[in-house]
């Protein structure tokens, strides 16, 4: 995480600061900022106001068929599709900290 931001909090919200600095925090926020903008997608396509039934649903299927490949991915210890995240683990040497981060996510 950004240590200009965690040296912001550190003088405004000392508890805030030390938590972010937390593997599975840190982790768990970067997931969000891969994941989100993959989310966010699926939303925008949703929202144009003359949509069918039917393409709605076809958007809807795509989306459950990202999260259910993201899922399988991460079961497989693959996070190489998250590149945040991906680059936060392989730096990561504690691997307790690694599986509690992959068990939150899943």
């Amino acid at each position: 995480m950004n240590n200009y931001v965690i040296s912001a909090l550190t003088v405004k919200h000392k508890d805030l600061s030390k938590k972010l600095q937390i593997n599975c925090v840190k982790g768990s926020i970067l997931f969000l900022k891969d994941f989100l903008p993959r989310i966010s997608s699926f939303n925008k396509q949703l929202q144009k106001s003359n949509l069918t039934i039917v393409e709605t649903v076809l958007i809807v299927d795509k989306l459950k068929n990202t999260v259910k490949s993201l899922v399988t991915e991460i079961e497989n210890d693959n996070f190489s599709i998250l590149s945040s995240i991906s680059d936060f683990l392989d730096n990561l040497a504690d691997t307790t900290s690694k599986l509690k981060l992959k068990h939150k996510i899943i």
